[in-house]
């Protein structure tokens, strides 16, 4: 079997109950396949989409919306705030991934109703806010959470491509190692 990225197109909304469950369904689809991992976007990396992904045996890499509510030593915060200090009081690790300079902090986490994850908080060169990315596999390395998210834009311009030749509008979940 080849081993690829492969990406799924739907058309539904992002951010409602509908496309959730809509991907949910397709995850669950997936996890009767080889797929093992997903890569998603802000819009789709939601608590319930890492649940299940978490529950199915599918690593998840997704980008993480800033203001969500995690656990750390049973404190509860936002993402944002636990990483404050390590950029303000620049504790972080400094790395070049495919000629890319980054300021990287992570952190295992507790999602409540999710479990354990690890949060990358990435500062690229030029950015002035960290974006952050999250895994259901807390023990992989950072570099590798961000090189497998870094594919992305490949397949957003793909997706474009797709898009525009279908003439549709929508959202995806892509995933890698697939025989679909």
């Amino acid at each position: 079997r080849k081993k690829g990225i492969y990406t799924i197109h739907t058309t539904i909304k992002p951010l409602d109950k509908k496309s959730t469950n809509i991907f949910i369904e397709i995850i669950k689809f997936l996890s009767r396949t080889n797929i093992r991992k997903a890569v998603g976007d802000g819009f789709i990396t939601t608590k319930k989409i890492l649940k299940v992904c978490k529950d199915l045996g599918i690593e998840y890499i997704g980008k993480l919306r800033k203001n969500i509510i995690i656990e750390f030593f049973g404190k509860k915060v936002k993402v944002e705030e636990l990483f404050e200090k390590d950029f303000q009081e620049g504790k972080f690790k400094l790395r070049t991934i495919n000629k890319v300079k980054f300021k990287l902090s992570d952190r295992v986490v507790n999602i409540p109703n999710v479990g354990r994850v690890k949060i990358v908080a990435v500062l690229m060169e030029n950015q002035k806010k960290p974006k952050y990315l999250v895994s259901t596999n807390y023990k992989k390395k950072i570099e590798n959470i961000i090189i497998e998210y870094m594919k992305r834009p490949k397949i957003e311009e793909k997706h474009k491509r797709d898009k525009s030749i279908l003439e549709v509008e929508g959202n995806y979940l892509t995933s890698e190692k697939s025989n679909i």
